[in-house]
């Protein structure tokens, strides 16, 4: 920007920037302010100055047709635009498949997403490509086509590698099992997790897929429940892994032995204690505690609440956990469990595979229980604690990795917790009925 006078009279200019010369055929602005003051010019031309940079961001956006653009400059400028010979503005295109390669970059350079994430988001895309023109621009795909692909995710089954080829008409016809509505739901968020990141990047001026869901029936059964008494004094009195073969195990796959175990007594997440390194188990007010943290790039958590500091369960103690943390100290062993290794899912991948089997053969035929089981009978049973003992039921979410209402002012590591006393909560954790007696026999031989 610059101001010069004429004749007592004061004239402003901004040169216009190159990049925008092929819209606008100008070496730059320039007209009279028609003062004869310079104090008031310069006040002036910093508010059309600021208003023409307004302008060049707009026109740079990409965001606007040629008539749009053409408006835009006829609105801002001091001159008539009409008798110039505007060139045809090049409008950028992008096709959805190009923004879909550049979100799922920038989930995974950021970390947002996992290995597993990103498969499952490829696959998803893949069924949506089959439904919808990827390689039409964005801003052509309509609502229609999106709710289109909704209705294909409630009659898809699970993708194998052999439907990739097929279309989604040769999939249904296959007539097998659809996915469950969580499932489904799943699914469509990616897409609408999708165009609302081109909506925020620009790409798009609002996202037609907002508000797009699949809802699930409330009263439909939980898909997951908790463990029986039953199904525990089966698992610890009547399985070899626990009985002849307990000692066996723990030297070749002690995971085997304690992961069921500490689920269940401190209800951890399966990849929480799958991934515990040595330096996880320490030693706070003279209490034995797991530190669940991301100090390591191998390691992931849920949430931002799911880093936390927990004593160890009496319980676990007297099983001879801490012997065999000690031991694994002793042999200088970087992580807890050296039998795991790291999967798409974590540490915990092919466990779960192991315990997914072990489960139904050994324990119930009972879809609905899963390793995560030991994880919702921990938080029933401190629930059903707290009725009738004095639990702070923002201590139960804390040892859950849950988060706490925003209003409460607390540590954001240990939330304020003494780990004497919150060691006094986790062993009011008591199973009734649970037959443990010859387990401690065995393994304190």
């Amino acid at each position: 920007m610059y101001i010069y006078k004429r004749n007592q009279t004061y004239y402003y200019g901004l040169s216009i920037p190159h990049d925008l010369k092929i819209l606008i055929p100008l070496k730059e602005i320039r007209f009279s302010l028609h003062t004869t003051t310079k104090k008031e010019d310069i006040h002036s031309s910093s508010i059309l100055t600021s208003n023409y940079y307004k302008l060049f961001s707009q026109l740079r956006s990409g965001l606007h047709t040629q008539e749009e653009s053409k408006t835009l400059i006829n609105r801002r400028l001091y001159l008539n635009i009409n008798q110039l010979n505007l060139n045809t503005p090049r409008v950028p295109i992008h096709t959805l498949e190009e923004l879909s390669n550049k979100y799922s970059e920038d989930k995974m350079i950021t970390n947002t997403w996992t290995d597993k994430t990103f498969k499952a988001y490829t696959s998803v895309f893949s069924v949506f490509s089959k439904v919808v023109n990827v390689k039409q621009d964005i801003k052509s795909i309509t609502r229609a086509e999106l709710q289109s692909f909704k209705a294909v995710l409630l009659k898809l089954p699970p993708m194998k590698s052999n439907h990739i080829k097929l279309t989604i008409e040769e999939i249904l016809s296959l007539n097998l099992k659809v996915l469950g509505v969580a499932t489904s739901q799943k699914y469509l968020s990616f897409i609408v997790s999708l165009f609302k990141w081109c909506e925020v990047e620009g790409y798009i001026n609002k996202s037609i897929a907002s508000g797009l869901i699949i809802k699930d029936d409330k009263h439909k059964k939980e898909s997951r429940v908790h463990y029986s008494i039953d199904d525990l004094n089966i698992l610890y009195t009547k399985s070899l892994l626990y009985t002849k073969d307990l000692h066996k195990v723990i030297s070749q796959h002690p995971e085997r032995v304690f992961l069921p175990l500490i689920s269940m007594y401190q209800g951890m997440r399966l990849n929480e204690i799958a991934q515990l390194y040595t330096d996880d188990v320490r030693l706070i007010d003279g209490v034995y505690c797991f530190d669940i943290n991301l100090n390591t790039p191998d390691k992931r958590l849920k949430n931002k609440s799911a880093p936390r500091i927990i004593p160890i369960h009496k319980e676990l103690i007297e099983l001879g956990f801490i012997d065999y943390y000690k031991k694994q100290k002793k042999m200088k062993k970087v992580r807890l469990w050296s039998e795991l290794s790291l999967g798409l899912e974590g540490y915990g991948t092919n466990f779960r595979k192991w315990y997914g089997i072990f489960n139904r053969k050994h324990i119930t035929e009972d879809k609905t229980k899963t390793f995560h089981s030991f994880r919702h009978l921990f938080t029933h049973t401190l629930k059903q604690r707290s009725l009738s003992e004095n639990i702070d039921h923002f201590a139960i979410k804390y040892l859950l990795g849950h988060s706490v209402s925003s209003d409460i002012t607390v540590d954001v590591y240990t939330h304020g917790y003494n780990m004497k006393e919150l060691a006094e909560v986790v062993n009011k954790l008591r199973y009734e009925g649970l037959v443990l007696d010859e387990l401690k026999l065995i393994v304190n031989e």
